[in-house]
């Protein structure tokens, strides 16, 4: 299998070994641990430097702690690159990009503010938030989930956006509570946005199997 280089870093990443090992790897095995629970859709490789793990297709998730490592057993802070850090502030998600480069923000809450779930896509950067029953991003927000898409999928996800059309509002008028949604796209200096009240358009599942392809879990999650 060839090696993983990092996207970030373009150091050469460490394969993820499952199972209980015969023996602790050396240094020279370049390997790290991945623990004896393997779920069928499991990490590959793992970036000791960035702290990143890389599925088989090229995407990658940050992980917000480093493998251990014998060889160096001292304790490294965890840190997001610049980029990334930028990316987490409060108000990233409604402020529009640097230059012409595409950025989407989506969010969707159940009645009563429960489920509230925000996604901000950025030059090949998914950033998805959890926030339960949280109204607002604070201190007590849980944290968030940093992908790095591969370039095909950040290809396709941006074609997707760009070409897919959605209206500016959905509405079932039969229900008074259930779901909303709001969908907010920055591209090319303009700003499109939509929204939707326990109603969809037809591109909604498309747009979901591109954003279950990044997450690795059920659209139920929504």
């Amino acid at each position: 299998m060839p090696r993983k280089k990092c996207i970030i870093c373009k150091e050469e990443c460490a394969k993820i070994q499952y199972g209980m090992p015969a023996r602790m790897p050396l240094p020279e095995d370049n390997i790290v641990l991945g623990g004896c629970c393997i779920t069928g859709n499991d990490p590959k490789w793992k970036c000791k430097e960035c702290s990143i793990e890389y599925w088989s297709g090229g995407n990658g998730l940050f992980i917000d702690e480093y493998p251990l490592d014998l060889a160096d057993p001292e304790e490294k802070e965890f840190k997001y690159p610049e980029n990334v850090q930028e990316m987490l502030t409060r108000n990233f998600h409604e402020e529009p990009p640097k230059g012409k480069k595409l950025k989407f923000t989506f969010s969707h809450s159940s009645y009563g503010g429960s489920n509230n779930n925000i996604i901000c896509y950025y030059d090949g950067y998914l950033i998805y938030r959890d926030l339960g029953y949280l109204p607002i991003i604070n201190s007590d927000t849980p944290s968030p989930k940093v992908y790095i898409l591969s370039n095909k999928l950040k290809k396709d996800l941006e074609t997707f956006i760009k070409t897919s059309k959605w209206k500016k509002k959905y509405f079932n008028d039969e229900l008074l509570d259930g779901t909303q949604w709001d969908l907010k796209v920055f591209n090319d200096g303009k700003v499109k946005e939509s929204f939707g009240s326990n109603e969809y358009p037809k591109v909604y599942q498309n747009f979901f199997f591109y954003i279950d392809t990044i997450l690795h879990f059920n659209t139920s999650t929504f």
